[in-house]
Parts: structure tokens; sequence; C-alpha cells
């Protein structure tokens, strides 16, 4: 995956905040120490899997096991805080969305769907499980299938007024695995993701909030982006 491909987040990368949660709709600055805190008290409150995503990242088509530096950090330290919610009793997963919008329909054909070889020694050494996706058990997500996916779903309540927000493909995948969180009975969906992220997961968010049967979500923005 060459650079050039994704530039967009240098400047929306640039935000005062790093946290965001759905109960409160307020987006503020947290230490780490403070976000798990957080995030273990909210997570003894409810009765169903916990899934944290983190890893993102765009494959190097010429070389699939080859992970950017901020991808392997948000997944170690996924990982961890998984490790100590299971061990305090909750039923805790991590997951992984891996970013193939960028690539042509030849180039995914090429793609290796697979927990990435680094992202397994990781998750296998703190004891922790790996939630994939429902309609493949086999393979973590991917954007573009997510994506399919919430085209072959209902639209949601929200269309009209966020049609443009909506057509965005990134948007389309971010519902698509909130719904499939809930499918496989998660009460708590978690993202550690770049910060470049933030304006289409907020917003997804906020379009998926008004379905009957949304997730509680929490957002933590850790890194600069996916591919360094």
């Amino acid at each position: 995956m060459e650079k050039e491909r994704c530039t967009v987040w240098k400047d929306l990368g640039k935000i005062s905040f790093n946290f965001f949660d759905t109960a409160t709709n307020k987006e503020k600055k947290i230490s780490k120490f403070g976000f798990y805190n957080h995030l273990e008290k909210e997570s003894k409150k409810l009765k169903g899997k916990i899934v944290i995503n983190a890893g993102h990242y765009i494959p190097n088509l010429h070389n699939q096991e080859q992970l950017g530096k901020y991808s392997v950090k948000t997944w170690k330290f996924a990982c961890s805080i998984v490790k100590k919610l299971f061990k305090n009793g909750i039923d805790a997963y991590v997951s992984l969305i891996i970013n193939d919008l960028p690539f042509t329909p030849e180039e995914r054909t090429k793609l290796n769907i697979v927990v990435p070889k680094k992202f397994k020694e990781i998750a296998d050494k703190e004891g922790v499980r790996i939630l994939n996706y429902s309609d493949n058990p086999h393979q973590p997500f991917t954007e573009k299938k997510l994506a399919n996916k919430f085209s072959s779903q209902k639209k949601s309540k929200k269309w009209d007024v966020y049609g443009e927000e909506i057509s965005n493909m990134c948007v389309q995948a971010i519902i698509a695995y909130q719904r499939d969180l809930k499918k496989q009975g998660a009460v708590l969906g978690v993202w550690i993701v770049p910060k470049c992220t933030h304006h289409n997961l907020i917003e997804s968010l906020k379009i998926f909030e008004d379905e009957e049967d949304h997730l509680r979500t929490i957002c933590y923005f850790e890194t600069p982006n996916c591919f360094q």
C-alpha cells in the first residue's frame, strides 16, 4: 500500500479530544488510565460481550504481513485491556477491521483475509479471544464486505438527513459492523483507532444510535493514522 493513497489523515488527525462515549455524546481528553477505568466501570454494569476493535490497517499487497507501528500499538493495547477485563469476569473480545477500500476489485482478490501472524501471536500471548465476522467466523472484518452488507440491509431512519454521509463506504462499513456486533451478542462496542477516523466514526455512531437496537459504544483515538 503506497502512502500516497491516504494523505487526508494529516488534517483529520488534528483534534483536541481523544475520547467519545455514545452514552453522553461528548468528546473530551482523557488519559489511558482514565479510559481503562471508565471502560471497566461501564463493562461491569452490562451483561454480554464487550468487543474492542483495534489494529486497523491498510494491507501492503506486496507483503501482507507488514504492519505499521501504530496498528501494532493499538492491537497490543486492546489485547492488554481485554486480558484485564476477562480476568475480572467480563466476557471481552478483541476484533479487527481491515481497510481494503482503497484497492480495486482485482487487487482485493489478491488479499489474504486473515488475522496477521503478528496480531495472532500477541492475542495468543495475552490469552485473549478474537471475534470475527459472523458471515465468515474464520475471517476478520473487512470494510468492503461490511459496506456491501450495509447495502443489502435496511436503510437507517436517518437516511434522508445523512444521505451524503451514508453514501460514504467507511460509514456504511461502521454501521454494518455495529449491527454485526449486536447480532453476536455484544452489549458494548469499543474502538481504539487512529485520530484520522474520528469524523467518519462519530458520524456513523450518531446515525446508528437512531436505530432501535443500537449498541453502546466508547471510542479512544490513540494514534495519528493507520499505516505508519
